[in-house]
């Protein structure tokens, strides 16, 4: 660091006039602290993972000299949260003792909601990655992203969630004994397809695979396609049949992953061309449609009817 900032008289009035426009946050006062390792929880913190406290380890173990203050948000009744440190905490209290005070830089924060911008800035927007389900978590919490409030409506439809998987309390968004899903996925297959579409195709690939922990995205994705693309919303017998068809899939393919492989090798076949990844999803609507015409349970004039023209058309987005 050098003693002064370095940089023109143009930039240094540009830094001051931000300076002047936004000064200090009301809560934004900062104080530094001696803390007990014991009386800090987190709130609605990632998973603090072995396999990451042994990568910072492996070479020369902890050393305290490089463990910088844990930032704890400290609420207007006094309750205080652990902010950003857990790997630093952990470590502490696994090589100094769980009783030996630990240094703290106290943040004052106006609300819960406050928290989780504040996550994000530190761990998104600042130096450490997040993963995307924890970024849409705090999101979805600091209740000033209507998109995340949006994608959690649609969650709660589709009868999934996404999971920070800490096994805390309160650390997903949706409903907390649905399947898992990825959220950048998720709102990939609603942009494709429909919101209407994306719930259909949930709701089906949980009656085919009940009891599942985890649902395929692509997968998922692909079947909200030829929901959307397709007439079966507007054929009731077709669709039956349709869903009659997927529901004994399994009895063949025997789980989800292997039902996945078998669409999206078809589609790559029919396709015969590479395609971004970013288009698995339509690669896999074509694999579901022509296994679908394969089978006995489809008519020329029903496929003709029904999923022709959806069929063509992604074949030739596909290949532009």
């Amino acid at each position: 660091m050098s003693n002064k900032i370095i940089g023109s008289d143009s930039q240094l009035k540009k830094l001051k006039k931000i300076r002047d426009e936004f000064g200090i946050k009301k809560s934004g006062n900062v104080t530094l602290d001696i803390v007990d390792p014991n009386t800090i929880n987190s709130y609605k913190n990632r998973q603090t993972k072995a396999s990451t406290l042994y990568k910072y380890t492996k070479e020369t173990g902890f050393d305290p000299r490089l463990c910088p203050p844990l930032i704890i948000a400290k609420m207007k009744n006094g309750s205080k949260y652990l902010l950003d440190g857990d790997h630093r905490l952990h470590l502490w209290k696994l090589y100094r003792g769980k009783n030996e005070p630990i240094n703290a830089m106290i943040i004052e924060v106006g609300s819960k909601e406050e928290i989780h911008e504040l996550f994000i800035k530190f761990n998104k927007d600042g130096r450490t990655d997040i993963t995307p389900e924890e970024e849409f978590v705090h999101r979805y919490f600091s209740k000033i992203d209507d998109n995340a409030l949006a994608l959690a409506d649609t969650l709660e439809k589709c009868g999934l969630k996404i999971d920070m998987n800490t096994g805390e309390p309160e650390t997903w968004v949706g409903l907390e004994e649905a399947p898992t899903t990825r959220i950048r996925d998720f709102e990939k297959m609603i942009n494709r397809s429909s919101e209407l579409a994306t719930i259909i195709a949930s709701r089906v690939l949980q009656e085919v695979y009940p009891n599942q922990r985890n649902l395929p995205t692509q997968l998922h994705g692909g079947l909200a396609i030829v929901y959307d693309k397709s007439e079966l919303a507007n054929n009731t017998k077709t669709l039956r049949k349709f869903k009659d068809w997927l529901k004994d899939l399994p009895i063949m393919t025997k789980n989800q992953n292997k039902l996945l492989r078998n669409f999206k090798d078809e589609g790559a076949r029919i396709l015969g061309v590479s395609v971004p990844a970013e288009w698995s999803m339509s690669i896999i609507a074509i694999g579901i449609m022509s296994r679908f015409k394969e089978s006995e349970r489809v008519a020329p004039a029903t496929w003709n009817n029904n999923f022709k023209e959806a069929y063509d058309s992604i074949l030739q987005d596909l290949k532009k």
